[in-house]
């Protein structure tokens, strides 16, 4: 031990200790060097020390960093002396002493006396500071102090316990936690290479934190180095470390339950610095899910059902291959239908209110309280016109014997879902559906389809065969049955309409589709002749090949394919499958062109039908600009289409077209 070190088990007893080996002043001032060499060193009795008003340091530290000291200062005793003067009143001393340098180190004191862990006047090691110089040696004590990297702080607990000391041993001695001392020690593992980043600033604790989520420095720098400087977010970094493992609150988990998985011969590993379990073995927990997938189905098939299938979850793809079985409702009373429209008229209004609200910019408590106020009654509303629709259903009940069952998940829960068919064998039962009310506005309907039009325009350009069918089919339809003709050889009109589905679609010049067709045209205008007598003698000595493409680009230009309202489609469903077109190729959904322009309630549906009631459950709780945007995000990639621009549309109201 030092020799000015406290030995607080003789101070606990009141015995005095005095110091007297000098030690070498971190000075740097000219009065702070003369006021040391000048000072006697003297023991004081801990009741005697206060604090000096001629400290400069005017903030003392947190309780905790206090708590941490003392329990240094119990374990090690006091290190450094106390800078003191004493205390004159009417030119006399009083007996007491201020603390001109040292006063965290008197706040611990003073804690282990007020915790019965050392006596009240217990000696401590002084140096009396000379008339005149207290603030020098306050201000160059506290000046010359430089904090110790934390990296050095990890290295020393990993000493520590090299040398044999166990954590507990190590956090009492230093007034810290166990986990505190573990935690430094597993960053003291951390790649060297990593640690001196940290060292010199280039990274954070954080990020030291995340790449300690494994023990393995090659996959630490690996990490490190396959994300770029932008992406190396603690939360990326872990990601990229462990794609291997899966969360304890994944959905899957709470399926199978961790005793299950561990049970099965599972592992688990947890993690320091966010107590986060971790599931080191995602194969087995797939293969869980299977079996309780599986168990549950065993027991559907006995209520006879045609079929039962298990899937893992119900995203938009599974979706698209089943069908609920067709309901059948009791006729709507005339009670019942004015309820009904009465119902719907106050949703309309209550609708109108809360996009006026989702579209201002006011951000203050009341238009909060005001959009959850018309939320909630948005929610009511539906939920009454839902209840009101199913208090005519039919429950005499479906034949069994042809529809099946589904087996699948949901927030960690079974749901079965009863009554299914294939979407083949649904098409016909649904011919015949009495319409709803329309699922989109017309506004958003004549986007989306313009959207629908130039998809299949920039398809059919590339598809002559197609387009002299289409071609054909309105000549015939045109000509075939009528009385006469008239004088002009060719009666075919063309008109583009590209001017009108930009006015109605958001975004679509910037559309792949719009890019593909402005492609074409550009070329055509660069290799055909300027002026109009000259084409046809271009057209003349041509390869009928080019003839056809012109043909297919010029057909393909005029189609429109624009609805206003929900309908069945039959000649652009025809056209759409000729041609192979997906419109998830060609427009997919984001803020402008979709989310902002449907109610939260639909948002949160489409987010819930394209990947799951999890990824939905914040979305009702955020403002709707909020939640679009996040909507958005969570949509990439899904290939998730709204009803119409899906392979067939609903049926429903007969189409409502734009003229010409």
């Amino acid at each position: 031990m030092h020799p000015t070190a406290l030995n607080t088990s003789s101070l606990r007893k009141g015995r005095t200790f005095a110091a007297s080996m000098p030690r070498a002043p971190a000075v740097k001032t000219p009065d702070a060097a003369r006021a040391l060499v000048a000072s006697d060193r003297l023991t004081v009795p801990l009741s005697k020390l206060f604090r000096s008003p001629n400290n400069v340091r005017s903030k003392i530290a947190n309780p905790d960093g206090i708590r941490q000291l003392a329990a240094m200062i119990e374990a090690e005793g006091l290190l450094h002396d106390l800078h003191v003067s004493p205390e004159h009143k009417k030119g006399q001393p009083t007996g007491r002493f201020g603390v001109e340098a040292g006063g965290r180190r008197l706040e611990a004191l003073n804690w282990l006396a007020v915790e019965g862990r050392l006596h009240p006047d217990a000696p401590i090691g002084c140096r009396a500071v000379a008339e005149g110089a207290a603030t020098a040696v306050s201000l160059s004590e506290n000046l010359g102090q430089e904090p110790m990297s934390p990296v050095d702080e990890f290295h020393a607990f990993a000493k520590l316990a090299a040398e044999g000391k166990s954590v507990e041993v190590i956090a009492g001695r230093f007034g810290v936690t166990v986990v505190h001392v573990q935690r430094r020690m597993r960053l003291a593992a951390d790649a060297p290479e990593l640690l001196t980043l940290y060292r010199d600033g280039a990274a954070t604790l954080d990020q030291m934190m995340a790449l300690a989520c494994v023990d393995d420095p090659k996959r630490q720098i690996a990490a490190w180095k396959a994300l770029p400087t932008y992406a190396r977010t603690p939360a990326h970094l872990k990601e990229k470390l462990l794609q291997e493992e899966v969360e304890a609150t994944d959905a899957r988990v709470t399926l199978v339950t961790l005793a299950r998985y561990e049970a099965s011969g599972g592992t688990l590993r947890c993690d320091l610095f966010t107590d986060e379990v971790f599931l080191s073995d995602p194969g087995l927990l797939d293969l869980l899910v299977a079996e309780v997938l599986t168990e549950k189905a065993d027991s559907v098939k006995a209520e006879g059902y045609a079929f039962v299938e298990t899937l893992t979850s119900m995203g938009y793809e599974e979706r698209q291959r089943f069908l609920e079985a067709p309901a059948k409702y009791l006729p709507e009373t005339d009670e019942v239908s004015r309820q009904r429209e009465a119902m719907e008229a106050e949703l309309d209004t209550v609708e109108g209110q809360l996009e006026a609200v989702y579209d201002s910019d006011d951000e203050s408590d009341e238009a909060s309280a005001t959009a959850e106020r018309l939320e909630a009654e948005d929610r009511a509303l539906r939920a009454r016109i839902e209840a009101l629709r199913q208090s005519r259903l039919d429950t005499s009940g479906h034949d069994k014997s042809t529809l099946g069952a589904i087996v699948t998940t949901e927030g960690g829960k079974l749901k079965v879902i009863r009554g299914v068919m294939t979407a083949d064998a649904g098409t016909q039962a649904g011919a015949h559906a009495k319409p709803a009310k329309p699922e989109y506005s017309e506004k958003l309907m004549a986007d989306l389809t313009s959207h629908r039009t130039a998809a299949v325009q920039a398809a059919l350009a590339g598809n002559a065969p197609v387009a002299l069918a289409l071609l054909a089919h309105r000549m015939a339809t045109d000509l075939l049955g009528r009385s006469g003709a008239e004088l002009h050889p060719v009666k075919v009109a063309s008109r583009a309409c590209r001017g009108a589905l930009e006015r109605d679609a958001t975004g679509l010049a910037e559309s792949a589709a719009a890019r593909a067709l402005d492609a074409q045209r550009e070329r055509w205008e660069t290799v055909m002749p300027h002026k109009a007598h000259e084409r046809l003698a271009w057209l003349l000595v041509q390869p009928q090949a080019v003839v056809l493409e012109l043909l297919a680009f010029c057909t393909a230009e005029t189609v429109d394919l624009v609805q206003r309202r929900a309908a069945r489609d039959l000649l652009g469903e025809q056209l759409a499958a000729a041609l192979n077109l997906d419109m998830a190729d060609w427009w997919s959904a984001g803020e402008a062109n979709f989310l902002a322009q449907v109610p939260k309630a639909k948002l949160v549906e489409v987010v819930t039908e394209a990947v799951g009631i999890q990824a939905a459950s914040p979305l009702p709780k955020m403002k709707k600009p909020v939640a679009c945007a996040a909507a958005a995000m969570t949509l990439q990639g899904t290939r998730w289409l709204p009803t119409p621009l899906r392979s067939a549309a609903p049926t429903a109201v007969a189409p409502e077209t734009r003229a010409g």
